[in-house]
């Protein structure tokens, strides 16, 4: 009697879900090619965007990534907005927005190799956590960038604008974390948190009033510390010594932590007056 194979159940299931799992279509990637498009999940720009003179949002986009190719987005009343936290990824370019390059309403942001320049106010304003990375360059801003929680920055050039980056907000739990950037030539202040500043492998220098300033709520969570960093030649401002104080780093209620490898020029103990006290940390103190 001829007999007939044996086709385990197990293989047989197996060998099925292969062929389901294949037949699952990728995301859509939506290509953005139009002033006020909206998109949700992947995006990506296949050549600049200029949207000069268009007073609404250049691309809003409802969470997900956007891939820049290396293209530039120009003008709008908002560069790039999102209402969920996004994702941007360069090389690329944002430009030239009457209010902020990049905008993340009530959410947070993960931003890579973008160059921010020339905004109106915001370079990025985000209200929760933003993490940017570089190289990359803001420059040309009122704020480079605004953060409401915390800004995590990594390998950037931050100069020409009134403030460098700023974490602030009605919680009162803005902090900055910088490595391996510089933060120069801005017309205030360089580094301005509520609560932590940590810097490491970074130079705030040469920034018309404070570099770093720690402590607009002070308490124990405030305070600055330098790793393998220099703060000098800040505090630049005609206005310095005759109308508020300025220095390389001011702290609240802690001495800044000034780590071997790291260098200070001035330090100051905020609201202890005018001329008022150093932290003596730093070689001019």
């Amino acid at each position: 009697m001829r007999r007939t194979p044996f086709i385990p159940f197990v293989s047989s299931l197996a060998a099925s879900l292969v062929v389901f799992a294949g037949a699952i279509p990728a995301a859509a990637v939506t290509v953005v090619h139009t002033c006020g498009q909206e998109t949700t999940g992947p995006a990506t720009l296949a050549d600049d965007l200029d949207c000069t003179g268009f007073d609404g949002n250049a691309l809003t986009m409802h969470g997900g990534t956007l891939t820049m190719n290396g293209h530039t987005i120009t003008g709008g009343f908002i560069g790039v907005s999102c209402d969920k936290s996004c994702k941007i990824v360069g090389p690329g370019t944002v430009t030239a927005s009457t209010f902020a390059g990049v905008n993340a309403l009530e959410a947070g942001l993960k931003m890579t190799q973008v160059d921010v320049t020339d905004c109106g106010v915001f370079g990025a304003q985000v209200w929760d956590t933003a993490t940017i990375s570089g190289p990359a360059t803001f420059s040309g801003h009122g704020t480079a960038i605004r953060v409401g929680v915390r800004a995590k920055l990594k390998d950037l050039t931050i100069t020409g604008n009134h403030t460098g980056v700023e974490a602030a907000n009605n919680a009162d739990v803005g902090s900055i974390l910088v490595q391996g950037s510089t933060i120069s030539g801005n017309e205030a202040y360089g580094l301005l948190a509520q609560r932590a500043i940590k810097m490491k492998d970074s130079t705030v220098a040469d920034n018309g009033r404070t570099g770093v300033l720690s402590g607009l709520v002070c308490d124990k969570k405030s305070g600055a510390t330098l790793v393998r960093s220099t703060v000098t030649g800040n505090g630049t401002a005609p206005e310095c010594g005759s109308g508020p104080v300025c220095a390389d780093v001011a702290t609240c209620n802690k001495r800044p932590r000034v780590k071997t490898g790291s260098t200070c020029g001035t330090s100051y103990q905020i609201g202890s007056g005018n001329p008022g006290s150093n932290w003596d940390v730093c070689t001019l103190d």
